[in-house]
């Protein structure tokens, strides 16, 4: 009998942390966030500086951000214009490129849309997670917890948008650039 109960119990908890999708980013045990088709996001084009700070220690670079019905992309720069790494989402699969850049296409594609998708949208991609937003000061802030656990919170306003995942020690801050005339 005992064997049937632990067999049970551990049957119920890999259910669990199974991702709902193949690109499902698991963002808590039992919490995913599995991005949505880019033409569902708004189409954007813009260039941000990036600020990663991850265990207290700042990385600063350039943010190409394209948004279009066939893909979301995000060109990153070193702060001299050499590129570094290139993340794609189209609706199918997330990509790096190169892999060996360190980054993970599935969670930044699921943070990236965590700040760009309308929260009544934003709610179909989340599995386990509550969302929670409110709107005043000038932006709005979002929260996506596990329970009573704050895993990712954003504050979007017009001239930043900063994302918090404490767990993780991380925050990205991002300041769009003014355009240039060519």
């Amino acid at each position: 009998m005992r064997r049937v109960a632990a067999a049970a119990v551990l049957a119920v908890l890999a259910g669990c942390a199974t991702a709902p999708g193949p690109n499902c980013a698991r963002l808590a045990f039992d919490g995913w966030f599995c991005p949505l088709p880019p033409a569902a996001l708004a189409p954007r084009n813009g260039t941000d500086l990036v600020t990663v700070t991850r265990n207290g220690k700042s990385t600063h670079y350039v943010g190409q951000l394209s948004v279009t019905a066939d893909a979301l992309t995000l060109a990153l720069s070193n702060l001299a214009g050499v590129p570094l790494a290139t993340i794609t989402w189209d609706g199918r699969s997330a990509r790096v490129h190169p892999e060996k850049s360190g980054l993970k296409p599935k969670l930044m594609t699921a943070l990236l849309e965590f700040t760009l998708v309308p929260p009544p949208r934003l709610r179909s991609a989340l599995h386990g997670l509550s969302l929670d937003s409110r709107s005043g000061g000038g932006g709005t802030e979002r929260r996506l917890r596990a329970g009573d656990k704050l895993i990712a919170r954003a504050l979007v306003r017009r001239d930043s948008t900063r994302i918090e995942v404490p767990r993780a020690q991380l925050s990205i801050v991002l300041r769009p650039l003014p355009e240039t005339d060519p």
